[in-house]
Order: structure tokens, then sequence, then C-alpha cells
């Protein structure tokens, strides 16, 4: 009887929804150093909502002489210098992240007269879709209305130099 209700928990644990959290580990340019990223909200930033980065050094790569700098672009080619907190091995940032698309998370540290830099791609598929100064492109649906009206056009020229013809075809 115990052993049907621990199946039975351990069944209802399973199947109980849990928040997604995901970390992903990147190592800098030379592949000697990682560091750990994480993103709140769920790893799955939300654009015009502020999002928080998370980037937990491993090895000791943190000491007091170290510096550090955090840099976001996109692929318009925008830079943003961003400002970090750092705690231990944990450097925090805050970013909002403006509109959906695919940005590069570049995060720099200075130490020992070494510099390691970390790289990071990171997809924005939630909110704001765009700037409201983007226009979206309709040209094959242009070219498709123009050739539409260009074929009814000469539908009707033909129909109308044939239409003796066509009158005496329908008279039978």
């Amino acid at each position: 009887m115990k052993w049907i209700a621990a199946v039975l928990l351990i069944t209802l644990l399973a199947l109980v929804p849990h928040a997604a959290t995901a970390h992903v580990l990147v190592t800098d340019e030379t592949g000697s150093k990682g560091a750990i990223v994480h993103i709140i909200p769920d790893d799955d930033p939300v654009a015009g909502e502020k999002a928080v980065l998370y980037f937990d050094t491993q090895g000791g790569l943190l000491d007091d002489q170290a510096s550090v700098s955090f840099t976001v672009s996109q692929s318009a080619g925008e830079v943003v210098q961003m400002s970090t907190t750092t705690d231990g091995s944990l450097v925090t940032a805050e970013y909002t992240f403006p509109v959906q698309g695919v940005y590069d998370l570049t995060f720099t540290v200075d130490t020992a007269g070494k510099q390691y830099i970390f790289d990071q791609s990171q997809r924005v598929s939630r909110g704001i879709v765009g700037s409201a100064l983007d226009k979206p492109s309709y040209a094959a649906a242009e070219i498709g209305v123009l050739a539409s009206g260009i074929g009814i056009v000469l539908l009707l020229i033909v129909a109308f130099n044939r239409r003796a013809r066509l009158a005496s075809h329908s008279s039978l």
C-alpha cells in the first residue's frame, strides 16, 4: 500500500508543471575560461521589458584587480555599453531589449594583463515586434497586383477585338 502511494506521489510530482530555467555555459574565445549565462525572465527576454542578465564566471576569473565590461549589439550595428554590478564571481547587468531580433552579448574581463572575451547570441522572440518607423516590404504582393492588372487589361483588349466573333458564337 505504501509503495502504491509513493508511486502515485512521484507520478503526480512529475506531471506538475515547473518553471523553466536554463543556463548556458559560454567559453571565452580561447576556450580556457567559462561563464554561465542566465537571463531573467525565463532565459527568454521580452522586447520592451527590462531583463536581468547574470554572468557567473568560473575558475576564479574575477579577482579584486579585474575589470568587467558588457556590451549588447544588434544586427543593425548599434552597440550599447552596459553598466555592471560585480559580487564575487557573479556579474549582473540590466538591459531592455528594444525590439525582437537576435542580439550579440559580449562580456569582457580584463585581469592580470589578460583579456577574456565571452560572446553569446540571444534571440528575443517575445514582445515588441519592430519600430513604428519600420515599413514591411510588400514587393512580391505589389508585383502580383501589377501582373494581375496587366493580365485583366490584356484580356479586355482581346475580348474587345474579338467581340464580333464572340457575339456570333453566343447567338447559337
